[in-house]
């Protein structure tokens, strides 16, 4: 009686929720379903309630998911996840957090878990990832030297062929400023033409720097 008002109130607490809200029993079903976690799977709460959580994933999923519950009743420690699931409209990322419920005897008899779709954020951080890989292959394919600064004149990425024509490591050039190897009296001049970098997106010119064994080299 008592499990059956704690659903209730569960159901009620719920089903405006835009998180995938269930509770998992020791037998690895499925005590409780809210109305968005079923939405998910096509179904209503009504239909997954005592399904095996093994039925209702891809099985590579229900081995891990399975797992992972087991791990709580064993444990009693709530746990975080992220990870990929497989549901019929597709693949989706979820952070989930599983907790357990424990009775008047500080028995566990359940786990509940709430999932949150972040799908869109691991797909734009993979596509971050992908920009980024992309932009150091080219980085480093390139003939040129290529010194990569931040708006307070601080070199902030260079690739091997910078450091090779400064003679200076990458370790030496990153948070260095370029004003620090150039002439004195070229120093006013190179600053402003670092600054119409960022007002006018594409300049050319022609500056002195000093190499790391003291050289004078014009770029």
């Amino acid at each position: 009686r008592e499990l059956r008002e704690t659903l209730r109130q569960y159901k009620a607490l719920t089903d405006t929720a835009h998180d995938f809200i269930f509770v998992i029993d020791g037998e690895l079903r499925v005590m409780f379903v809210n109305k968005y976690g079923a939405e998910i799977f096509g179904k209503s709460p009504e239909e997954l309630t005592g399904k095996p959580m093994r039925d209702l994933f891809p099985p590579q999923n229900a081995e891990r998911m399975t797992g992972n519950i087991r791990e709580i009743f064993n444990t009693g420690e709530a746990k975080y996840i992220e990870s990929q699931v497989g549901f019929p409209p597709g693949i989706r990322w979820l952070d989930t957090r599983l907790i357990p419920m424990k009775n008047e005897k500080d028995e566990i008899y359940a786990v509940l878990g709430v999932s949150r779709d972040i799908s869109d954020r691991k797909n734009s951080e993979e596509a971050r990832r992908r920009s980024e890989e992309k932009y150091h292959m080219i980085l480093e394919k390139a003939g040129e030297g290529i010194f990569v600064y931040n708006r307070e004149e601080i070199i902030i990425d260079v690739n091997q062929r910078g450091c090779e024509m400064s003679g200076f490591s990458r370790e030496e050039l990153i948070g260095l400023n370029p004003l620090e190897t150039a002439p004195p009296e070229t120093r006013d001049d190179m600053r402003k033409k670092i600054q119409q970098i960022f007002e006018k997106k594409n300049v050319t010119f022609e500056l002195q720097q000093y190499r790391k064994d003291g050289a004078l080299r014009q770029i």
